[in-house]
């Protein structure tokens, strides 16, 4: 299955409408913190949602062929936790992630070496520190860059598209 099949896993799901907008028809599972998910079952009820802590070891659920991990890691002092997880739902479950993050360079400018502006980030990342990143749990990532908002068009999300290994 792909992306644009099956059931979708979005790791940082916030307050759920992104989730609910881009896959309404879809089966789909929302981690976040508490506070986050109890937002997301009053707004919708009907939908699956679970708790989680990101900064610790997490066991993430096998059955979803695609997981979504949208501006997450830069909020996140050990994203190892996660990454690890969503290194093995790509590698042995057949997984596709994508993983968005502001790009630092692109966002700051080149000489911007932090701290990051926005005081709930942890972190910012360039292409390639994610990239390092993420090799460095098997992953092998393809990047896009995407405008960070519908008003803007400067690119600024990085987005790494994750694969299952071929055959």
């Amino acid at each position: 299955q792909s992306i644009a099949q099956g059931a979708v896993l979005d790791i940082g799901c916030g307050n759920g409408s992104m989730l609910m907008e881009a896959f309404p028809d879809r089966r789909t599972l929302g981690l976040d913190t508490p506070h986050n998910i109890q937002v997301c079952r009053t707004l919708f009820p009907s939908r699956e949602w679970q708790t989680i802590a990101l900064d610790s070891p997490v066991t993430l659920p096998t059955r979803f062929p695609a997981v979504i991990m949208a501006d997450v890691i830069e909020h996140l002092l050990n994203p190892e936790h996660v990454l690890r997880e969503v290194a093995r739902l790509v590698g042995e479950g057949g997984a596709t992630a994508l993983i968005s993050t502001p790009e630092r360079n692109r966002k700051r400018g080149l000489n911007h070496m932090g701290p990051p502006p926005n005081t709930c980030h942890v972190r910012e990342w360039t292409v390639k520190e994610l990239q390092d990143l993420l090799h460095a749990f098997g992953l092998k990532p393809r990047f896009q860059f995407l405008p960070t908002n519908k008003r803007s068009a400067m690119l600024h999300t990085v987005v790494a598209v994750c694969r299952p290994p071929s055959p």
